[in-house]
């Protein structure tokens, strides 16, 4: 028998008007559970779906309470009975458990488990009993949900004299007993014509009488019955169900409570479900159609973003091309400044050499100078020679004088080249000065141009990713366009699947105002909005019947309930 565990045995008390329902595949696994039944229990709707019903289980509970519980189902028969249930927490809860197998066509395809408030009274004298059946010590045992004595007198049949068959047979006796008087008292008086015929009359009307008397409530009872169940069919949950001691009638009065109560506790449910999904769904509505609003803002937003990516497309190729065309500017660009940097580097060089020849000319000049000079000394001693000389030697002195005077002038000139070299040197050492800052200025310009060169070949490459970027931005944008569309078609489909709900929800809110509750209140019906196949819409798939499970399956096939 499975433990569940930690018990506190600490009361937890439910309403007399709390009724819990569930319902268990043919293996005893939990497949509904409705809201009170949840909530008393402890546990959340995911821990108990799909899990063995015995998870409620309490370990105060006798073994031979299930054993006879499922022995009475494997049988078709429906079974009641006083149970003890554990909460997820320890706690416990006592309740009236009907457990009834639901049969389609004749296929069982699992049970529901009705349970009620049990009473103080009931939950302390079956604690008491459930501890002696522990104990091995109880004067009953159960049959079908019902206590019995153990013994012989346990086993004699039970004769209920308020019952439909009390009633029949009694009202056989008495008819017979009628019967036997007129008889002897037709022969012990040797009745004969119209006394015979008016002692006949006698026992006719005797039978009669002692038939209407006995059975004549049967149909009173029936008549009751047949009100409740109209009032029941008309959807009057809260029609009164009355109570009676007669063994008969109050089977069915209480199943027929029982129904009245799973069909209130089940329609107070769907209400309150239905009070709920009501602003849900018209949230939904609200909600779908300011999202479709949004979309259709977002999908303008998108294709104007993806206009304004195909200009900034066209901008950046431009750009890239631009870049493209200004790298080859730079290139040749940088072509001019190498030739100009060659040209300047000769032309320093034809400078240093002109520098050179300057100097080699001051020398020359230097050297026609001291020439002059000694001329001049020469031509002066001629003359000194020629005065000594007198006449004879005035045509030499006339010639060493003109002599002097070439001298002379040869100096001067002289002189004046080597100012003239001077000047021409200073300005050439000036001119290979400038040349050598041009030539380091053209160096920096060949440099720089170089740098530049650099930068528009990383501009060109750059714009051209910021093409390829742009591009995909472009594809991307265009995908988000193409999922926007979508999100718009989905968004329509949902709006068209919460209008749809919304109908289906007012029809259901108009289908459980059918039944008068005590919850009931006249409030207004939304507007139905019915959709073209809502059969289609709600997907209902009929579940596969089973069969009904053999007496002889595993021997402990009780415990999973």
């Amino acid at each position: 028998m499975r433990n569940n565990g930690y018990v506190s045995q600490i009361n937890y008390p439910i309403e007399p008007d709390d009724f819990l329902i569930s319902r268990t595949d043919i293996n005893g696994y939990i497949t509904y559970a409705n809201p009170r039944f949840i909530e008393v229990s402890g546990f959340s709707i995911e821990e108990l779906m799909n899990e063995p019903h015995n998870v409620v289980r309490h370990p105060d509970m006798p073994p031979e309470v299930y054993r006879d519980m499922w022995a009475t189902l494997r049988e078709g028969l429906s079974w009641q009975g006083y149970v003890k249930n554990r909460r997820k927490n320890g706690d416990h809860y006592w309740v009236h458990a009907n457990v009834v197998p639901v049969v389609d066509r004749g296929e069982l395809q699992g049970y529901a488990s009705l349970r009620s408030y049990a009473g103080e009274e009931k939950a302390r004298y079956f604690d008491h009993l459930y501890r002696q059946m522990r104990e091995n010590n109880c004067p009953y045992y159960l049959k079908r949900g019902k206590l019995k004595r153990k013994g012989l007198r346990g086993k004699l049949p039970s004769f209920q004299w308020e019952g439909v068959k009390a009633r029949v047979i009694g009202s056989s006796i008495a008819s017979a007993a009628l019967l036997g008087a007129g008889l002897w008292v037709a022969q012990r008086f040797g009745l004969t014509g119209w006394s015979l015929g008016v002692l006949a009359l006698v026992l006719v009307s005797s039978i009669w009488s002692v038939n209407a008397l006995l059975l004549g409530s049967l149909n009173r009872s029936v008549a009751s019955l047949k009100d409740i169940a109209l009032q029941l069919a008309a959807g009057n949950l809260n029609t009164v169900i009355p109570s009676t001691n007669r063994q008969s009638l109050r089977q069915t009065l209480d199943a027929l409570q029982l129904m009245r109560r799973s069909l209130l506790s089940t329609a107070s449910d769907i209400q309150r479900n239905m009070e709920a999904i009501g602003p849900v769904v018209s949230q939904i509505l609200n909600n779908n159609t300011n999202m479709a609003d949004r979309l259709e803002q977002q999908a303008s937003a998108v294709q104007e973003t993806a206009a304004s990516m195909e200009e900034i497309s066209s901008t950046v190729r431009q750009s890239a091309s631009n870049a493209q065309l200004a790298s080859k500017a730079a290139d040749t660009n940088l072509a001019e400044v190498g030739t100009a940097t060659r040209l300047t580097d000769e032309l320093a060089h034809a400078m240093e050499a002109l520098t050179k020849q300057s100097e080699r000319m001051k020398h020359m000049v230097q050297t026609i100078d001291a020439i002059a000079f000694q001329t001049n000394i020469l031509a002066l001693n001629a003359s000194v020679e020629a005065a000594r000389a007198g006449e004879h030697g005035r045509g030499f002195a006339v010639v060493a004088q003109e002599v002097r005077k070439l001298s002379n002038q040869t100096a001067e000139a002289a002189k004046e080249v080597q100012r003239m070299i001077v000047d021409t040197n200073q300005s050439v050492l000036e001119s290979v000065a400038h040349t050598r800052e041009t030539q380091a200025a053209t160096q920096r310009i060949r440099h720089a141009s170089q740098r530049v060169n650099d930068l528009m070949e990383e501009i060109s490459r750059a714009a051209s990713e910021q093409s390829d970027g742009v591009a995909q931005i472009g594809l991307a944008i265009a995908e988000i366009d193409s999922t926007t569309q979508a999100s718009a078609s989905d968004m329509e489909s949902y709006r068209r699947v919460a209008d749809t709900l919304s109908g289906e929800a007012a029809s259901l809110t108009n289908s459980v105002n059918a039944f008068r509750t005590s919850q009931s209140g006249a409030q207004p019906l939304p507007a139905l909005r019915r959709p073209p196949s809502s059969g289609q819409s709600l997907g209902l798939e009929k579940p596969r019947a089973k069969a009904l499970p053999s007496k002889h399956s595993a021997a402990d096939g009780w415990d999973q309930f």
